[in-house]
């Protein structure tokens, strides 16, 4: 008899169960595609329509005025792809596009880019949520209001282009533009490239040096340590006294592979604006460090530099060397000045002081020279 195809009652069950498993193979090797098509970075069905259409708008209309709003419509849609519910936030496709408007000037193409310009939430608030969401986790371990309060002293950034923000400067532009960067890798599933941007965006930029200065500046320089190091371990009592002493910190670097005096600095202050704490504060103040060894100057050498522009004719001169900040700095170490901590934040504190308002004033050069009120018994 040749075998029928016509199933009976008895084979529904074997049938049933065939279609079943036919089914889920086939739904499986949907997914398997799906996946794949991610890894290699085809993210077109991962993204909205409404997100794909805003980007495309935004590229088109910011180049014929010059800028960019995100390096490319790939890094647009991924971040859209973050941005918050309608009618869930502020930071919504909604808003950016309604604060884009026409983009006929370039000041509309940063309200269409990841940080809103300003209208979508405040800008450091916008670098936050967006950190969170695309790198999982606030910068360096803080927290939403530590973030915030950290991304405060950071300069908006005076070009809009995320091309030429990308390329680097110690600016809030310069992160949203790897932050978009991280992103797109996110949503292609490149993990290791995503994470690098993450790090590249990162306030403080010598955790991996990309958003900085290549030449640090004085103004960038006390804005981070005049943030970081409050209270107790406040190292300059006003901006100008900052600016003051800043501006006299040498060029040269004490090796070829070390950073000059100021670069140290900003690396301490910056190190200090994420973990507070006297250590940090001491080397990103005047002196560069609370110890004699200290990379940034050592504390003596630091000293001396400072207080040499500072009463160069009201005390320094007796200082008869060739070398006469070799001499001072030797003088400080041997009788352990810097070891006497209060006095010596007091004689620094007094040339910051000198500096900014009146060089070789006398009495303020008898405290810098560890005399009058900084003297011994003085309570300091």
């Amino acid at each position: 008899m040749t075998p029928s195809l016509a199933c009976g009652k008895e084979h529904a069950p074997l049938l049933a169960a065939g279609l079943v498993a036919l089914v889920t193979m086939c739904l499986g090797c949907q997914s398997i595609v799906g996946i794949r098509e991610r890894e290699l970075g085809s993210n077109a069905s991962a993204v909205s329509t409404e997100c794909q259409e805003f980007c495309s708008r935004v590229d088109t209309a910011c180049k014929e005025v010059g800028v960019r709003a995100y390096i490319k419509p790939a890094a647009c849609e991924a971040v859209c792809d973050n941005l918050d519910p309608p009618d869930a936030g502020s930071l919504t496709l909604s808003c950016l596009d309604w604060n884009a408007g026409a983009l006929s000037e370039p000041s509309a193409c940063e309200a269409a880019g990841p940080s809103g310009g300003g209208k979508c939430g405040e800008r450091c608030a916008v670098y936050c949520r967006l950190y969170n969401r695309i790198c999982e986790r606030y910068p360096a371990g803080t927290s939403a209001t530590e973030c915030q309060n950290s991304c405060a002293v950071l300069d908006i950034g005076g070009g809009i282009s995320a091309d030429a923000a990308f390329e680097g400067s110690d600016t809030l532009q310069c992160r949203f533009a790897h932050l978009a960067a991280a992103a797109e890798e996110s949503l292609a599933g490149h993990e290791p490239i995503k994470e690098m941007h993450c790090r590249h965006a990162l306030v403080n930029p010598f955790i991996e040096p990309k958003c900085f200065d290549k030449v640090p500046r004085c103004e960038r320089y006390c804005a981070v340590v005049t943030n970081a190091c409050l209270g107790t371990n406040q190292q300059y009592a006003t901006s100008e006294q900052c600016q003051a002493v800043c501006e006299r910190f040498p060029d040269t670097k004490p090796s070829e592979t070390a950073a000059t005096p100021l670069e140290c600095r900003m690396k301490a202050a910056y190190g200090a604006l994420i973990a507070p704490g006297p250590e940090l504060c001491m080397e990103a103040g005047p002196g560069g460090g609370g110890n004699s060894n200290n990379s940034c100057a050592g504390s003596c050498r630091g000293y001396c530099e400072l207080l040499s522009q500072a009463c160069a004719t009201a005390g320094f001169e007796a200082y008869k060397s060739d070398r006469p900040i070799d001499a001072c700095t030797d003088e400080c170490n041997s009788m352990g000045h810097a070891t006497h901590m209060r006095r010596f934040k007091c004689r620094l504190d007094n040339i910051a002081e000198a500096l900014a308002t009146s060089p070789n004033d006398k009495a303020l050069c008898d405290n810098a020279f560890g005399r009058g009120m900084c003297g011994p018994g003085t309570g300091q």
